[in-house]
């Protein structure tokens, strides 16, 4: 009399009848041949075990392969074994041979729900991952059920190990790779996999319990971080780690190492700029350019941050610090820029000058407000010093290469017009007066006809001038006018409160 099969009969002879085909023509078929010669006692598991780890690593697969079919003859029970050579099978790209591993040891192991996970993994990553393994092993073992397949293998490894969590999430992950294989197969117009509705239900009835979990292991990406930062740190960096055979294989791990070590230390930075703890944030600051020293976001960061906490000195040694890593011209035109502004050192406008000699050959190499940034430092020591001549040629030799246009040359103009003192305030005052878009007569000086030129350019401009450049511009004009007494003053300060009251109304 013919016997009646459920699915769930039916995927279990097939599965466990199958296995008669394996030995002949898989990767394992020298274990019918090691399962004579060893003595399952005879050797050196754990020994061997390592040695062929090395060779896994050193990428001596053949002689990886070897140690692991010995071991795995001796040892059929361990499933660790099994796993170490399938790493080795899957590094050289043979998904098929790796589902083929974990059949033959389910055959040998028939009730271990290790062996049943491990299948059910692989036959969906064949189905997900190399569509021709997927279809030499439909072909092999005659069952098209793949997906149906790894269900009942998972269920029945959660049955065996009801309290495995894992076992439940990566039951419930069956559903997510369904999903992703159908859209593969619809993007390719080809019949997409019709999952029963009843082993649909199956699975969420079985996992409900672990329905959150999943969601929240499935969707983080990043690892939560305790909230001491150097023990997580020393945590990394104690961490024991097998030995690296290549010098692109040590690059990799050490560029992951300082990635991680610098993601901790911007965490603690963030955390301590918003809570304005200048000394944490210096220390996590400073952690963060010894691992990346040009990380531009964490520089800027420190910078803004000491100038609105006037924490001047840290802003000096900030500067210094990159200077003294990386001579690079930014970095030289920084720290000169914070010792003349920010420095109380009866040396820093010396120090600035030497700084400034030693980039003055690659000048014209530099764009705009580079070029400017290095003439206002050049006159603003020089009228630190009483040379406001001097300051005022080399502000004027910077115009001329800039051709007195754009913004970089409305800073070296203003700073040229403040360089003014005594009986000459009046040019200073013109300049800046037009510079506002007053009408102005023209003065007896060469920089004239470089606020013309910008005057003019302005004007063709599509946007005017902004409201915070125009309280720039009137507050630079009072400060001349203030040192004048000008009569004028009242109505610079009452053009600057107009200005800023349309910024506070916007």
């Amino acid at each position: 009399m013919a016997k009646n099969y459920s699915r769930r009969d039916f995927i279990k002879s097939t599965f466990l009848s199958s296995g008669a085909l394996f030995v002949a023509i898989s990767p394992l078929r020298s274990f019918a041949q090691s399962q004579q010669k060893a003595n399952a006692k005879g050797i050196d598991a754990a020994a061997l075990n390592k040695q062929a780890k090395q060779l896994f690593f050193q990428k001596k697969y053949a002689e990886s392969a070897a140690i692991y079919q010995q071991i795995i003859a001796a040892y059929p029970d361990r499933i660790s074994y099994y796993d170490g050579y399938a790493k080795v099978l899957g590094a050289q790209q043979k998904t098929l041979a790796v589902a083929e591993l974990y059949k033959e040891g389910l055959k040998s192991n028939p009730k271990k729900p290790a062996f049943m996970h491990r299948l059910s993994i692989r036959i969906q990553n064949l189905c997900t991952g190399n569509r021709k393994a997927e279809l030499a092993f439909v072909s092999k073992y005659g069952d098209a059920l793949l997906f149906e397949s790894a269900t009942q293998l998972m269920l029945d490894a959660i049955n065996l190990h009801k309290k495995n969590k894992g076992l439940y999430l990566n039951l419930r992950d069956i559903l997510k790779t369904v999903e992703k294989k159908n859209n593969w197969l619809a993007d390719r117009n080809l019949v997409t996999i019709n999952f029963p509705e009843d082993l649909q239900n199956q699975i969420k009835t079985v996992s409900a319990a672990h329905e959150q979990l999943w969601i929240t292991s499935r969707t983080k990406h990043k690892p939560q971080m305790g909230s001491d930062v150097d023990a997580n740190v020393n945590a990394i960096k104690n961490k024991i780690r097998r030995e690296l055979y290549t010098l692109k294989e040590k690059n990799l791990r050490d560029n992951s190492l300082r990635k991680a070590r610098k993601e901790h230390w911007k965490n603690a930075l963030e955390k301590h700029l918003a809570a304005k703890n200048t000394n944490k944030t210096e220390k996590y600051g400073m952690l963060v350019l010894g691992e990346q020293i040009n990380d531009t976001d964490t520089i800027g960061k420190l910078r803004r941050y000491y100038k609105k906490q006037k924490a001047h000195d840290r802003l000096v040694s900030l500067n210094r610090y990159l200077y003294l890593n990386q001579e690079t011209i930014p970095n030289t035109l920084a720290l000169a820029n914070s010792l003349i502004y920010h420095s109380n050192s009866t040396t820093a406008a010396d120090e600035a000058t030497t700084l400034l000699d030693k980039i003055k050959d690659y000048v014209d190499t530099l764009h705009p407000a580079a070029i400017a940034n290095y003439y206002i430092l050049r006159g603003t020591v020089l009228v630190s010093k009483g040379k406001r001549a001097d300051a005022r040629t080399y502000l004027l030799e910077g115009i001329k290469k800039i051709d007195g246009r754009g913004g970089a040359a409305y800073a070296m103009m203003e700073t040229y017009a403040l360089s003014f003192a005594g009986d000459n305030l009046s040019k200073g005052e013109a300049i800046l007066k037009a510079l506002c878009g007053q009408t102005v007569t023209a003065i007896d000086d060469e920089v004239w006809k470089y606020v013309t030129y910008y005057i003019i350019t302005q004007k063709m401009k599509v946007t005017q001038t902004s409201v915070m450049e125009q309280i720039k511009q009137y507050t630079a004009l009072s400060k001349i006018q203030k040192k004048m007494n000008s009569a004028e003053l009242g109505i610079t300060t009452a053009k600057i409160a107009e200005l800023k009251a349309k910024v506070h109304h916007s």
